[in-house]
């Protein structure tokens, strides 16, 4: 099976309501979809997007996260990593 290079931008989410604000998974989804604009509308890269907003150690590494097989999934329980990112 092929393999092809993957990134992501992790944002962790949480439903207390201490931090329902920042990082509930509607404020999360807000934020991603703000990177991604930025990234179609600006052209910023995504190496760029991922050290200024990713929480994984990945950023320093523009969000690498390795080889991984075509078209199978990823991360836990074979969940795409970052489902908000996708379409």
């Amino acid at each position: 099976p092929e393999s092809v290079a993957a990134w992501h931008i992790f944002k962790e989410t949480t439903t207390t309501v201490e931090a329902a604000a920042t990082s509930s998974p509607e404020a999360v989804r807000k934020e991603m979809n703000a990177i991604r604009a930025e990234a179609v509308d600006r052209g910023t890269s995504f190496g760029v997007l991922a050290q200024r907003h990713s929480e994984a150690e990945s950023r320093k590494q523009g969000g690498f996260i390795g080889n991984v097989q075509a078209g199978r999934p990823f991360g836990v329980a074979g969940k795409p990593i970052n489902p908000v990112l996708e379409k």
